[in-house]
């Protein structure tokens, strides 16, 4: 079997990938996404086992967009997308 050759197809999804944005101002990092329907989550490491948990608390919107603030980061934390199953 060779890797290079395989194509993944979502089949599944009805709504593009959202971006997921990261800006930092004001010694606070902005996540920012759209609203429709995805769910933000976090992990402090990569490595196994990484373990993802759902943020939702202190989110809130700016116009068609969700806004999560980190105040006064420190270390490192990584973010991602999930969409819930119909």
């Amino acid at each position: 079997m060779y890797l290079e050759l395989m194509t993944f197809d979502n089949f599944l999804s009805t709504v593009a990938e959202p971006r997921l944005s990261a800006t930092y101002s004001s010694g606070a990092v902005n996540i920012t996404w759209p609203n429709n329907g995805f769910t933000l989550q976090g992990t402090p490491s990569l490595s196994a086992p990484v373990v993802w948990t759902d943020i939702t608390t202190g989110i809130s919107q700016a116009g068609d967009q969700n806004v999560y603030q980190v105040t006064s980061p420190t270390g490192n934390h990584f973010f991602r997308l999930i969409r819930p199953c119909p």
